[in-house]
């Protein structure tokens, strides 16, 4: 009985956390439906819009664009959901339940993006799996998000 009383604090945590997750994914996915009057957009409108933002914008703005796009939200987002929320469904053995479950998580966070978004989580997962290390899926993520942002400036 003492021994099942300090794994319930941890799986409380672990709870808490993933039920933040899927309510920040959620809220955000409901955010930008209103804001858009639409669920998804298609890429190209998505692109589109981007790409007429990002060429009004001041060279602090670019550079934050770089830095926050390109190089922090990566590794923030595959700590939270390679690291944590995938690692964490994936302890039961399901690795394509977790992997689904986590790659949508990721794709309702891009909601206007939600399958391109969807399949990049997929394949940043199959990295972490086959690597064993979230830095290889770090680094395509970083490669990933640094390329769009140069594409759209570069348009």
């Amino acid at each position: 009985m003492t021994q099942l009383v300090p794994m319930v604090k941890p799986l409380r945590g672990s709870l808490l956390i993933i039920t933040a997750l899927i309510s920040l994914s959620l809220l955000n996915y409901l955010y930008n439906y209103v804001l858009n009057w639409n669920s998804v957009m298609s890429i190209e409108e998505q692109l589109n819009t981007e790409t007429v933002q990002f060429r009004n914008e001041t060279t602090i703005q670019i550079l934050f664009n770089i830095l926050f796009i390109g190089f922090l939200a990566p590794v923030i987002e595959e700590l939270l959901f390679r690291g944590f929320l995938f690692s964490y469904l994936n302890r039961s053995g399901k690795v394509l339940f977790a992997s689904l479950l986590t790659s949508a998580l990721f794709g309702l966070m891009h909601s206007g993006l939600f399958f391109f978004a969807f399949t990049m989580s997929i394949m940043s997962i199959m990295l972490y799996k086959y690597t064993k290390s979230l830095r290889a899926s770090i680094y395509f993520h970083i490669a990933w998000n640094s390329l769009s942002v140069l594409l759209n400036y570069l348009q």
